[in-house]
């Protein structure tokens, strides 16, 4: 849910410093994570891939929507391909903020 995302960002201050930064460059508003805004971020970017994972709806029966964050495997090189670069978690964060700016 996403109120369980802003509150995991919320209370651990150090620790999931760049989630809260991401989530604020998303929906911030006077200072705080506005979870409706998020929650149509996520909703219009489900299924887009970015560093090998993308949202998709979790099933269930629940009133509001909840979603996974799902790793995506990646699509089989042909020969003579260049192969892609793995990415650090600093660089995911960073481009999932540029992606909400529509950078």
């Amino acid at each position: 849910m996403v109120r369980d995302a802003v509150r995991q960002a919320a209370a651990f201050q150090n620790e999931h410093l760049e989630l809260r930064e991401v989530l604020h460059d998303i929906a911030d508003e006077r200072g705080e994570i506005n979870r409706r805004r998020l929650g149509w971020w996520i909703r219009r970017h489900a299924g887009r891939i970015v560093d090998g994972r993308r949202f998709v709806r979790a099933s269930g029966n629940r009133s509001a929507e909840a979603w996974r964050v799902e790793s995506v495997s990646p699509v089989s090189s042909v020969s003579g391909a260049p192969r892609a670069e793995s990415v650090s978690t600093v660089d995911a964060a960073d481009a999932y903020a540029r992606a909400s700016r529509g950078e």
